[in-house]
């Protein structure tokens, strides 16, 4: 647990935050929380916490990674709570609870997701990898398939390929699943997935060449609702070589 101030600075930290992003109590004193969390979860967090700091929501919960002392990803659950005076507008304060991810099967609670085989690692088609390296960054479905020279909706596709590999629900969860399975090289920021987790390219029969051909052209022809208000910023960081 933290407590933050209205600009979202540490006020007070208990022993499982200290112990987890290192220092001591009178240290992390002062540090902007977003410090904490890894680049392609600040965004989203930023946001939230400026909806509770402002009053206009009191309590809110969501999913990021956080980054360890020694640097290593820890996904982590966030409950948001805005504490009031009476006297300033908005929150005075900000309670901010972590805890460490819980496998799919417990946190998703009745939601009807495909927990994955976690006895199997993960792996990824060439065109898979490249999106969810931008994905981690943040980057908006729009940059990424015009980089990626994709329509809107095909980008779509293979994110929802994805999100069943992993059996999460959404973008944020995706990429908290990947780096808690060490799908990411460490030290590379754009991120980099490791040659292990992508697939070589397989022969496809007819028959599978044209059922990838309906789903496309299916997801295609759906209302296009990518660029919602659930996205992150993104940036414009180049793909360069994938590390191995």
């Amino acid at each position: 647990m933290a407590r933050l101030d209205s600009d979202l600075c540490l006020l007070e930290a208990n022993s499982d935050f200290v112990r987890w992003f290192g220092g001591s109590p009178s240290a992390l004193r002062g540090r902007p929380f977003l410090d904490f969390l890894h680049p392609s979860t600040g965004p989203g967090v930023r946001e939230q916490l400026s909806k509770v700091a402002a009053g206009s929501r009191v309590r809110l919960g969501d999913r990021g990674v956080a980054l360890r002392a020694d640097g290593s990803p820890l996904p982590v659950e966030l409950t948001l709570i805005g504490v009031r005076d009476g006297v300033t507008p908005g929150a005075s304060e900000i309670i901010v609870l972590v805890a460490p991810e819980k496998e799919p099967s417990e946190s998703l609670g009745r939601q009807r997701v495909r927990v994955p085989n976690t006895t199997a690692p993960m792996t990824l088609t060439e065109m898979e990898a490249r999106i969810l390296e931008q994905l981690a960054t943040g980057i908006s479905t729009r940059k990424l398939a015009l980089r990626l020279h994709l329509s809107r909706q095909g980008v779509e596709y293979h994110i929802g390929a994805m999100l069943r590999k992993a059996g999460v629900p959404n973008r944020t969860a995706l990429v908290s699943r990947a780096h808690s399975l060490g799908i990411f090289s460490g030290g590379h920021w754009p991120p980099r997935i490791a040659t292990d987790f992508v697939s070589p390219p397989q022969p496809r029969t007819v028959a599978e060449s044209e059922k990838d051909e309906r789903d496309l052209q299916r997801s295609e022809a759906e209302p296009d609702m990518s660029d919602g208000a659930t996205e992150a910023p993104g940036t414009d960081d180049l793909t360069g070589p994938r590390a191995a």
